[in-house]
């Protein structure tokens, strides 16, 4: 999860209305089963400000047992970016998983200067998920730490229209009390145009309404090909 750089106004502290219950993201999750195996390409989060520094970041979580059994460091969370301009792959550090008591979310693992720096589990506050895998919808999850409330949007594509991506942000508005202030710091990830999944070695590729293939072999790691 790329998100260790935090800055004083790069993210909301009040709490938005209408989350989805955790009873309502697991099975819109299927028992968490969607978030598992596609790679999740984010469209903006409120992290980076405007214009924002990254042209590619994508995430895939795994389960770590075959039998997807729920609990602490129950998955990982794998994630690659990279600047704009830049033709160099940064991975983050690998980031364990936890589902605890209906709640899921992840124990943040920031690189700094010199060492990696391991914060306490954070819980999603997910906003919405996507139906049957859909490529027009959007999982969009709060994630408060550090007394702050980092907001991501992620796709299962990394091409959105505009007309969508905006009528998310609205939605975000009418229905979850973003304000116009709040709205103002989120900021598109700036994919390439010409940009086709499997250009940064992703290892997932998804399928609109049926789900993914995860490469045989994969295994997680902090390094890609």
């Amino acid at each position: 999860m790329g998100c260790c750089c935090f800055g004083q106004e790069s993210a909301a502290v009040m709490a938005s209305k209408n989350l989805m219950t955790s009873e309502e993201f697991k099975a819109a999750t299927g028992n968490y089963a969607k978030i598992m195996g596609r790679t999740w390409y984010c469209i903006a989060n409120n992290m980076g400000g405007k214009p924002h520094a990254m042209e590619v970041m994508w995430e895939l979580n795994t389960w770590n047992s075959g039998s997807h059994d729920l609990g602490t460091n129950c998955f990982t969370n794998h994630t690659i970016t990279r600047k704009v301009g830049s033709k160099e792959i940064e991975a983050d550090p690998l980031w364990p998983g936890n589902i605890l008591e209906g709640a899921a979310g992840m124990q943040p693992v920031l690189p700094m200067c010199c060492c990696n720096m391991t914060l306490s589990n954070k819980s999603w506050q997910n906003i919405s998920f996507p139906t049957n895998d859909s490529f027009t919808e959007f999982w969009t999850y709060e994630m408060p730490m550090m007394g702050m409330r980092p907001l991501f949007i992620f796709a299962l594509t990394p091409h959105v229209s505009e007309k969508l991506y905006n009528a998310h942000l609205k939605n975000l508005k009418t229905e979850h009390g973003y304000t116009p202030a709040m709205i103002s710091k989120i900021a598109r990830i700036r994919w390439p145009a010409d940009y086709k999944p499997g250009d940064c070695f992703e290892e997932s590729t998804n399928q609109e309404g049926v789900g993914a293939t995860l490469a045989s072999s994969y295994k997680a790691k902090v390094n890609v090909k």
